[in-house]
């Protein structure tokens, strides 16, 4: 690396599209910040609403491409959200390899465990809808 060069790393998690409509329906539906921002009448008309970049964080066909160009580079990461949910720890051991920081099997797991959407659904920090 050439001094004051920095390597930019980049992370990129996605989610499948349908279930990434449900999810952000359901939260537009119960956080009111969001909801107050584009009132959710039904399932349909925000699929519709998303599908036409029309909610926030826009148009998510154009946010995913604009990341695929990246897709092979070595600093590029990528991984679902439904390969974390698969194997959460796998995919935080993965991750930080990637990083260049491992952790041990017992880290990778007391990571997991941490991040599951149950732990997070009770921490109060982290839980918006509370």
């Amino acid at each position: 690396m050439r001094c004051g060069v920095v390597s930019l790393q980049i992370i990129f998690i996605y989610r499948n599209v349908k279930d990434t409509i449900v999810s952000m329906y359901f939260m537009f539906k119960h956080i009111k910040q969001l909801n107050c921002a584009h009132p959710v009448a039904n399932l349909d008309v925000f699929a519709e609403a998303f599908m036409e970049g029309h909610v926030h964080y826009g148009l998510y066909f154009h946010y995913f491409n604009s990341f695929w160009q990246h897709w092979q580079q070595p600093n590029f990461f990528h991984v679902s959200y439904e390969r974390l949910h698969q194997d959460a720890a796998a995919e935080i051991r993965r991750l930080v390899d990637f990083l260049g920081n491992p952790l041990t099997e017992e880290q990778a797991q007391q990571v997991a465990h941490h991040t599951t959407f149950e732990r997070m659904e009770k921490n109060d920090k982290l839980n918006m809808a509370k």
